[in-house]
């Protein structure tokens, strides 16, 4: 199936590397049954510190009664199993469901505790085959969406990673209480936080135990309280309503191969994983659209104000079309400006490459990483957005776009104290030393999260307009890696701790400026003129 395997990809990591975590990697073989004990590992998936554990594989009842090897195998991954909060339930996504793994559902079903969640990792599915041809039988498991990944050749170990996220996040709400529940009588009415610091929440105290310092910007049944608001955009014809249709199970938006069928925008309410969601599907725009009149005028502007209005956009790519045409440029020029108008904005974006089914499989894994480099290229203000390869006519992969959806939203909102901020930029200063300009040492001093949504930081120096462009450029790419803000765009504005002089005579223009450098500026600013009106009183007062 592939478990030692992925369990030494999930350590492969330069984190892992770099840090004292203990990586023990296991024994990899053709031949099935090497792995009978199975290794342990503490080790950091992304911003997880994880603890894996790997199994043996589950023979046959038979085998189990007449060997007591497999009978004590079996009798270690029960107790695994029980301990776990995630459990990985791998199996081979090119030859399919067997009666073994039908046979293991059923006897760790039972067993699997309350707050636990099970995956289905269907592996060694090759980018030749990313949507496998047995993989609609991994739901008579009864287990959920399976994850598609080959963790031989790398590929769908991010997807893996949000989908944990999720499913931890889905944990952590299930044990929220309920309408009638007790409510622990430390929380007074209006305050959802607990007095004390014992947070009950199996994400953190689990799988967080370095990360405790960062904490949303507000408490999670506030965060998915309301409906996230995605918004569908893209080019006419390249499948928006009909990814709306595949999402929700139900033919809600009309679909046609004549381009422009959607004229107006639709919005539909849904449920995934008890988080609400409001999906506005847009008409597509093409090449020149801000610069029509008319019903394409309009248009244009309804897709903005849904641009405004929402959280989180979906960019929708005809990826047969790109592929059918040989184009050199994909995403097209009016695909990448309104991708950058999502940015801009400060909204989440999510790529869908649709009609995968549409390429051929030989051809998939090149045009894959084609696509990859075409978009890293396209969007410059944010790297590695989160790209997902679809089919909305076979529903395939759908499960995984909405995975990333969630997990970019829950990115977007994400608070970080300042002490670890400012723990990272005092090891970032070691690390790469400020430059030299206009002969005076260019110094950032301190660093403080502003607001989320998008995440807004306040980087305070000792200049401000000659402060250099490409370091601060470093800086974010560097804090992006750190505090797992990938994919979602982030925003520093540079204050300057520089304070006017005191007594000095002040202008207009220059009250002007330094109010521009920050609030203790503006402060000052005032103080020296009111102590300047106030010797003006005095001496008035002296001459009568």
């Amino acid at each position: 199936m592939g478990k030692s395997t992925l369990f030494n990809r999930l350590q492969a990591t330069q984190r892992n590397m770099d840090s004292d975590s203990h990586t023990a990697r296991a024994l990899v073989s053709e031949k099935s049954g090497t792995t009978r004990e199975g290794k342990s590992s503490t080790c950091k998936l992304g911003r997880l510190t994880v603890e894996l554990n790997d199994t043996g594989g589950l023979e046959d009842d038979f085998l189990a009664e007449v060997s007591e090897l497999v009978q004590k195998m079996r009798n270690q991954m029960m107790c695994k199993v029980r301990d776990s909060n995630i459990i990985l339930f791998v199996i081979d996504a090119k030859s399919g469901l067997s009666p073994i793994d039908s046979s293991l559902a059923r006897l760790i079903r039972p067993i699997i505790p309350p707050h636990a969640r099970t995956i289905v990792v269907a592996n060694k599915a090759e980018s030749e085959s990313m949507f496998g041809e047995y993989v609609a039988e991994c739901y008579d498991l009864d287990m959920g969406d399976p994850v598609l990944i080959s963790a031989k050749q790398n590929e769908g170990i991010d997807d893996l990673y949000e989908r944990i996220i999720v499913e931890l996040e889905d944990a952590e709400r299930c044990l929220e209480p309920r309408d009638g529940a007790v409510v622990d009588s430390s929380v007074e009415e209006g305050n959802l936080e607990p007095d004390n610091d014992h947070d009950h929440d199996i994400v953190q105290d689990d799988v967080f135990p370095e990360n405790t310092s960062t904490e949303t910007h507000r408490p999670h049944n506030l965060m998915y309280q309301r409906p996230i608001q995605i918004g569908i955009i893209g080019r006419p014809n390249a499948g928006k309503s009909s990814i709306l249709n595949a999402l929700i199970s139900e033919d809600r938006a009309i679909v046609d191969d004549t381009p422009g069928t959607t004229t107006d925008s639709i919005a539909v309410n849904w449920d995934f994983h008890n988080h609400k969601l409001r999906f506005v599907d847009t008409a597509g725009i093409g090449r020149g659209w801000k610069r029509q009149t008319g019903a394409m005028n309009d248009i244009g502007m309804e897709t903005l104000r849904t641009i405004n209005k929402s959280q989180i956009c979906i960019l929708v790519l005809d990826g047969a079309h790109a592929f059918r045409s040989n184009t050199l440029k994909f995403p097209s020029r009016s695909e990448v400006q309104l991708g950058n108008e999502v940015l801009d904005a400060g909204k989440c974006l999510v790529i869908a490459v649709n009609k995968w089914d549409e390429i051929p499989e030989k051809q998939q894994s090149r045009f894959r990483k084609g696509i990859h480099a075409c978009v890293d290229s396209s969007f410059h203000s944010v790297k590695n957005l989160p790209i997902v390869f679809v089919s909305a006519k076979e529903k395939a992969n759908l499960n995984t776009l909405l995975v990333n959806m969630i997990s970019t939203y829950r990115k977007w909102n994400t608070k970080v104290s300042s002490s670890r901020l400012n723990d990272w930029l005092e090891a970032f200063v070691a690390r790469n030393p400020p430059p030299w300009k206009d002969g005076q040492k260019q110094y950032p001093k301190f660093i403080n999260q502003t607001r989320s949504r998008p995440p807004t930081f306040s980087l305070y120096t000792n200049t401000f307009a000659t402060f250099p462009e490409n370091y601060l450029k470093q800086m974010r790419e560097l804090m992006k890696e750190e505090f797992g803000l990938r994919g979602v765009p982030i925003r520093i504005n540079l204050r300057s701790t520089l304070m006017p002089k005191p007594g000095s005579r002040i202008r207009d223009r220059d009250v002007a400026r330094w109010k521009r450098l920050g609030p203790a500026q503006a402060a000052a600013v005032d103080r020296i003129r009111k102590s300047k009106r106030r010797d003006l009183d005095h001496k008035d007062n002296e001459i009568d």
